[in-house]
């Protein structure tokens, strides 16, 4: 399994490098410096 780790995947090109890297297979962890934008932009992966 590759994990990748993605700092400020909550907008721009971080979320948009998250959504690639699910799109290929990854298990991604989203990091974000405000925790519910982190969370929204997790809810919209799911």
């Amino acid at each position: 399994m590759k994990v990748a780790l993605v700092t400020g995947g909550n907008r721009g090109l971080g979320y948009e490098l998250v959504k690639q890297l699910a799109l290929k297979g990854f298990k991604v962890v989203l990091a974000s410096r405000d925790q519910e934008q982190g969370h929204e932009a997790t809810q919209k992966f799911q």
